[in-house]
């Protein structure tokens, strides 16, 4: 008899908590049982289950994300499978649009992946930049990187520890490495590096986040967030790289910008 009881699942769904003090999201789920089926649009509901939902599925929800006036924040709903698993974890779902791709997602790509692509950037300068701090730092004449082959963590623990050693001839690292660490710009760097993005348009700036620890999260920021994010991803690299100034090998590309603009004025006569 048990096998024949209807199967229960149990969805989680954890957000960040906005940094800007506005309000936190809704979350809603109705579930498509026969009284709800019911009552939803029967066309729309038909058409999804027969033209986009895979075969066998039999439970069907309307996921509903509800953000508050004036946040800056997209407001969202969207048809949810759940295959039959006890559990599962809003943050590690998979994302598709039904009828594929529209331009307005390929134009949201685009504008999403050029801030990811610069906090990528900026995410690997930040840790040479730390790498090259260290390696100075050790007094070896003959630096290599593979000698500081680790990962942004401990090259923070081991940059800080150098730099403290050295007094107050490394006092300024020491501060700029407290600054990263009170902007929680390592934490910055993984949310965007190794996040699950939901690079479609009307759904605003959200992503899926997997931890070690086998918990998972939905976090939804505004656009000016994910700019103010990157500015300080690039300020951080900017900041440590600078200490480096006439102490490491450098590679100087010839002046543009005056030429440039001598073009430009050439061009306008």
């Amino acid at each position: 008899m048990d096998a024949e009881r209807p199967k229960m699942t149990t969805i989680n769904g954890k957000f960040r908590p906005p940094t800007d003090g506005t309000a936190l999201p809704t979350l809603t789920f109705a579930l498509s049982d026969e009284a709800a089926r019911a009552t939803a649009p029967s066309e729309a509901l038909g058409d999804f289950m027969r033209a986009w939902a895979p075969p066998g599925t039999d439970t069907w929800y309307v996921l509903k994300i509800d953000q508050a006036q004036d946040s800056g924040r997209q407001s969202i709903e969207a048809s949810l499978v759940v295959p039959s698993v006890n559990a599962w974890q809003l943050g590690e779902a998979r994302l598709s649009r039904i009828g594929g791709r529209s331009p307005e997602d390929v134009n949201f790509r685009h504008q999403l992946y050029m801030r990811i692509g610069a906090a990528a950037v900026a995410g690997g300068r930040i840790e040479a930049a730390m790498k090259r701090l260290l390696l100075h730092m050790s007094g070896s004449l003959e630096p290599t990187f593979a000698d500081s082959d680790d990962p942004w963590k401990t090259l923070d623990r081991k940059l800080r520890n150098a730099a403290t050693a050295l007094g107050e001839r490394a006092a300024d690292v020491v501060k700029v490495l407290d600054w990263g660490q009170a902007n929680n710009i390592r934490d910055i760097r993984n949310d965007i590096i190794h996040a699950y993005w939901w690079d479609y348009s009307d759904v605003g700036i959200t992503r899926g986040r997997v931890y070690q620890d086998g918990t998972s999260e939905l976090i939804q920021i505004t656009p000016e967030q994910l700019d103010e994010d990157c500015q300080k991803l690039h300020d951080y690299a900017e900041t440590l790289d600078s200490a480096m100034d006439g102490l490491w090998l450098n590679i100087y590309l010839p002046r543009l910008n005056e030429e440039a603009a001598e073009t430009l004025e050439q061009g306008g006569k």
